[in-house]
């Protein structure tokens, strides 16, 4: 089931859906032996990319970075991208593999926009 869940938290990621929340009610009918599962979905306000920074990437690809990152300023955010644009950029030390501390995103709510910044220095500022 959390299995499940985190699949649809990715799925809600890649279109825009940061804040997204999924409410699971499990039913047991002893009786027949089974189980229901409902899960309420409140997906939130769908955002876009206000801003893209990036910070540290010393080895500039050949072509631009934002070709890379297949995502610009005024696309809804996807973070499947996110993910796989900083996962070919720090395969190698100092970097580690988790990116809670060298993606952050800073969410107008009012707006429904978020600024990525990706943090490639060897000590992120957090």
């Amino acid at each position: 089931m959390a299995e499940g869940l985190d699949n649809l938290r990715r799925a809600y990621g890649q279109f825009g859906y940061i804040n997204s929340v999924f409410i699971p009610d499990l039913r047991f009918d002893e009786g027949n032996q089974t189980v229901s599962l409902d899960v309420d979905v409140d997906e939130g306000k769908q955002f876009v990319i206000s801003e893209i920074n990036i910070l540290g990437l010393h080895e500039r690809p050949s072509n631009d970075t934002s070709n890379e990152l297949h995502l610009k300023p005024g696309d809804v955010f996807n973070k499947r991208l996110v993910d796989l644009f900083f996962k070919q950029h720090a395969s190698s030390p100092p970097y580690e593999t988790s990116t809670d501390s060298h993606i952050h995103f800073r969410l107008d709510e009012r707006a429904g926009t978020v600024a990525v910044t990706f943090d490639f220095r060897p000590c992120p500022v957090e």
